[in-house]
């Protein structure tokens, strides 16, 4: 039992290693303007856009180029969030004025919407 012990923390720490963000490279944020990450195959990875040095957008991708999720943000917060099937077709939405989440089948109908 107490040879477990180091393999446990090793797990530990490894997973919050894993988990933690951190960032996609050593350039810093610019002020105005985009920032890219890209898959290997050149295809997007992750865009984020500032303004005045605060992110107003962030969108990840797939490998095969398609939007996974689309965010955008007012002064720090989170106002709107998309996410995307693979195929490209719209899962679900939400957005912050109206509390209103909404989730779309892969054939584009919805199929359930729920009010915070």
């Amino acid at each position: 039992m107490k040879n477990s012990h180091p393999h446990f923390v090793i797990l530990l720490l490894t997973i919050a290693y894993l988990t933690v963000p951190r960032p996609l490279d050593a350039t810093p944020a610019p002020e105005n303007g985009s920032q890219t990450d890209n898959y290997p195959n050149g295809n997007p990875r992750l865009e984020t856009r500032y303004k005045n040095g605060r992110i107003i957008r962030k969108k990840t991708f797939y490998k095969n180029g398609n939007v996974f999720m689309d965010c955008t943000y007012k002064n720090k917060r989170l106002t709107s969030k998309k996410t995307f099937y693979e195929t490209g077709r719209l899962q679900s939405r939400w957005n912050s004025k109206s509390g209103i989440t909404q989730f779309y089948d892969e054939n584009g109908n919805l199929e359930t919407e729920l009010k915070e």
